[in-house]
């Protein structure tokens, strides 16, 4: 198969390789040690799509998601397809940022575009690989859906659902709330904990132990303009990290739960559960007036509490994928 015409990966000398680095730190506000995190990361290629004039017209970032996917707690995919994705050497790549210059932002011409031309380097290179993409349920999105069926994708059974959650519903936290759960120390990620040791958390939490990330991923995620610093937290243990909260601020009046876990040496304690009133204080005293966060559609008990709560179902997303 013939790469389509307009479309490369990125390299360092690449002569539109300043002008990537110019959109990442401008339009996604990526500090420099996160661009060269990103950029040199092998887990992520980033394809470039380029005018006729030799101009950088737009680039995708696509990242190997392989071991958060097939990690034993995630149930975001299916049994038959986790087995799919486990193939020895397969990467599973997905969308991870997007950028098109002004006017030529259109999601079903960026899917057609990209997906086939990134299988198609790939091919090139003889590299094994599947494409994911994420797509929410409802009208508006049918005809991106129908898109990726006919570009050879199939959904996956399992849903992403998602939920609001008013911090009305919720009466003031007061200053009488413990520090720390009994026997830890927790922080926030102001004073982030060092990233050798959060990325051996994260990896034993998501990836069975598996090398899913490194040090200079965890720095540069926290560099992200949208993480809340302020808001996320951390449970320290003798000199580990024991359990963590990750929020995101995509907007002033939003906080969005990303990520919770406990390490597995630290489970059934209710660690990050008794961190819950220490989180909603500072949300409330940040002025969040919506918390939203995701459970999986397999996962009824949390479902249940979410309900019990307040919380309001507003979304389901669905994953496609093509292995080729």
């Amino acid at each position: 198969m013939n790469i389509p015409s307009g479309f490369r990966f990125y390299t360092p000398d690449d002569p539109l390789a300043p002008r990537t680095r110019w959109a990442l730190e401008r339009i996604f506000k990526l500090a420099p040690a996160a661009i060269e995190t990103l950029l040199g990361d092998p887990d992520r290629r980033v394809l470039l799509r380029v005018a006729d004039d030799e101009t950088l017209a737009g680039f995708v970032v696509f990242k190997d998601y392989k071991q958060v996917l097939l990690a034993p707690d995630n149930a975001f995919i299916a049994r038959d397809d986790k087995e799919l994705l486990g193939a020895p050497g397969l990467k599973v790549y997905s969308f991870e940022q997007i950028w098109y210059r002004d006017g030529d932002f259109d999601m079903a011409r960026i899917v057609r575009e990209t997906l086939p031309a990134m299988s198609s380097v790939l091919e090139q290179e003889s590299a094994r690989h599947a494409l994911l993409g994420l797509l929410p349920l409802g009208e508006a999105t049918q005809p991106l859906r129908d898109l990726l069926l006919e570009l050879g994708f199939h959904a996956n059974p399992n849903m992403y659902c998602d939920y609001r959650f008013s911090l009305a519903l919720v009466p003031p936290v007061g200053d009488d709330v413990p520090a720390s759960p009994p026997g830890f120390d927790l922080r926030t990620f102001e004073q982030p904990p060092d990233p050798a040791e959060m990325a051996r958390t994260f990896n034993r939490v998501f990836a069975g132990g598996e090398q899913a990330v490194d040090a200079d991923m965890m720095a540069a995620i926290w560099k992200m303009r949208t993480f809340a610093r302020d808001l996320s937290l951390w449970v320290a243990r003798d000199g580990r990290v024991a359990g963590f909260i990750w929020i995101f601020r995509p907007d002033p009046l939003t906080a969005k739960l990303n990520l919770l876990g406990t390490d597995p040496d630290f489970r059934g304690r209710g660690i990050v559960l008794s961190c819950t009133p220490m989180f909603m204080r500072a949300c409330q005293r940040a002025g969040i007036a919506t918390l939203t966060f995701t459970i999986q559609s397999e996962n009824r008990e949390p479902a249940k509490i979410a309900a019990a709560l307040g919380a309001v179902e507003y979304q389901r997303r669905q994953t496609y994928i093509r292995v080729v």
